[in-house]
């Protein structure tokens, strides 16, 4: 009886150990996990925060070339007056708060410019033909943009510069390719329109 005795102690002695030993895994296992949750959510702010960045980066270029630019294209049929219109999709953010990455990607897919482009003859703004394309996104880094859309009966090709814009005009109707110039106009210019 002894024996059993001291042979079933010894397993309750063991069963004991088991179980510490497992409970022991079972909080090793925990602080893991925390701390592999902890390194995902610290990898998640980093990028958002570099999406941030770039997205800040994209808003400043777009908020510097945004504007009304006016100039002069000369054509085979004389001199047109040429108005260009670039307003960004969507304004800065300021938050206090941290966003989301889903909230910045949201921002860096859907920033792009709406651009409104009429050209008219000389002093005859009534004759005027144009047209309004949206989600032109710029290759920011060459700081050019092409604008070609089935709504636009013209091809344009444009160089953005700090407070003008340069390029050509290529009609669907020929083969000619016509240079133009446009410079930013000022507030008080642009509310006489």
């Amino acid at each position: 009886m002894k024996q059993y005795a001291i042979i079933a102690g010894f397993g309750l002695l063991i069963l004991t150990g088991c179980q510490q030993g497992d409970e022991r895994l079972s909080e090793v296992r925990k602080v893991e996990e925390e701390a592999a949750i902890q390194a995902e959510n610290a990898n998640l702010r980093r990028r958002a925060s570099e999406m941030e960045e770039d997205l800040a980066n994209r808003h400043e270029f777009y908020q510097s070339t945004k504007g009304v630019y006016e100039g002069e294209v000369q054509t085979d049929d004389g001199e047109f007056r040429i108005r260009v219109t670039l307003a960004p999709s969507l304004p800065p953010v300021h938050s206090r708060r941290t966003r989301t990455q889903a909230e910045v990607e949201f921002d860096l897919t859907n920033l792009n410019f709406n651009v409104q482009i009429i050209q008219w003859k000389g002093g005859l703004p009534s004759s005027a033909v144009g047209c309004r394309v949206q989600g032109i996104r710029p290759d920011i880094t060459a700081r050019e943009m092409t604008i070609a859309s089935q709504d636009c009966p013209n091809l344009y090709r444009i160089a953005l510069g700090d407070q003008s814009l340069e390029g050509y005009v290529q009609p669907t109707t020929n083969a000619n390719v016509y240079p133009f110039e446009a410079v930013l106009m000022d507030d008080e210019t642009r509310k006489k329109l």
